[in-house]
């Protein structure tokens, strides 16, 4: 009876991929975790307009940077990273100013974390890096 090949184990993979058998394949496009951001700024474009009565002032500079936002994601423009980090710490100040405005900070917390998360994501991801170039 012939034996079945076994699968290649984890150490055969490593020992094959540092000894260059196998090129990584370069990680870009609009894939992978980037689906977050692009969904935030719609969300956050689409949140403005419902509160455009509530709050005017900080509802239309929300929509602006989204909308704007959007467009330098599909673009892939190298401006893109440096924008959506700008843009996270902008809106956690609107986020701060609509809460002295109601009273209410359960969102400040949140937004604190998710803006340092997504800032040291656009700062260390390789599929930023590889993808915004234009």
């Amino acid at each position: 009876m012939r034996k079945k090949p076994e699968k290649e184990g984890f150490v055969d993979r490593l020992a094959g991929k540092m000894a260059g058998a196998e090129k990584p394949k370069k990680i870009r496009g609009l894939g992978g975790w980037m689906i977050f951001p692009i969904f935030n700024l719609f969300l956050y474009g689409l949140s403005c307009i419902f509160l455009l009565l509530e709050f005017p002032i900080t509802s239309v500079i929300g929509l602006i940077l989204s909308i704007f936002g959007l467009v330098l994601v599909f673009q892939k423009s190298k401006n893109f990273p440096k924008f959506f980090i700008s843009y996270l710490w902008v809106v956690l100040g609107l986020t701060f100013i609509e809460s002295l405005v109601d009273g209410d900070s359960t969102y400040i917390f949140g937004m604190l974390i998710f803006a340092g998360v997504w800032t040291r994501y656009m700062l260390k991801s390789k599929r930023v890096k590889n993808t915004f170039v234009k």
